[in-house]
């Protein structure tokens, strides 16, 4: 995917680079909830919102961090 393919190309530390990984699946999913069987309510519980919320936040942290 594009994600990872930026974030290997940034030098983003390889634990990120997964989590990105399952932050673009997830993105997918959410933009196209049409392409599952079920909507992504019925998909996510809280604490899987709560890892995704969690990801996104040290995404963003490492962004500013080189900005």
């Amino acid at each position: 995917m594009f994600v990872l393919f930026l974030a290997n190309k940034l030098n983003l530390d390889k634990s990120l680079v997964k989590e990105c990984d399952e932050l673009s699946k997830v993105y997918i999913e959410t933009r196209y909830p049409d392409i599952e069987e079920r909507l992504p309510y019925e998909k996510f519980d809280k604490n899987k919102t709560k890892r995704f919320l969690e990801i996104s936040e040290k995404i963003l942290k490492w962004i500013e961090e080189k900005i």
